[in-house]
């Protein structure tokens, strides 16, 4: 459960941040969230599933430093959440993507192949699958 606050805390921020910036309610917002071969992930925010920002896990938490290393635990298990979606769904990773947003007061994840959802699930249950529930 520490997990989970310390990462809702951190999305939503960083949607609230976007939503203000861009004169949107929180609900049409979403962090973007693709696989990049050269590092861990890559991270854009979207407003109606639209991305309009390319951005960095830093201005996600709106911070100029990662002292306790949220980036260096996130980035591969999202990494890995695309890979294990891909692989289920016989996809290429790099055509992969996860939308965190927010949906009747709880965040959610959806992932799609290119276009098409394949997959949407509660952060909780989402953490808990990958054991990182604790």
């Amino acid at each position: 459960m520490i997990v989970e606050g310390i990462v809702k805390k951190i999305m939503y921020k960083g949607l609230n941040k976007y939503a203000k910036l861009y004169d949107a309610p929180v609900a049409d917002m979403q962090i973007k969230i693709t696989n990049n071969p050269d590092k861990a992930v890559n991270y854009e925010i979207c407003k109606n599933m639209i991305a309009v920002e390319q951005v960095s896990f830093l201005q996600i938490m709106d911070s100029k430093l990662d002292l306790l290393g949220y980036e260096s635990m996130s980035s591969p298990v999202m990494k890995d959440s695309l890979s294990h979606v891909a692989l289920i769904h016989n996809a290429d990773v790099n055509k992969m993507s996860c939308f965190i947003h927010e949906h009747r007061q709880e965040l959610w994840l959806a992932f799609y192949n290119e276009y098409k959802n394949v997959k949407t699930i509660r952060l909780s249950e989402h953490l808990a699958g990958v054991g990182m529930s604790f």
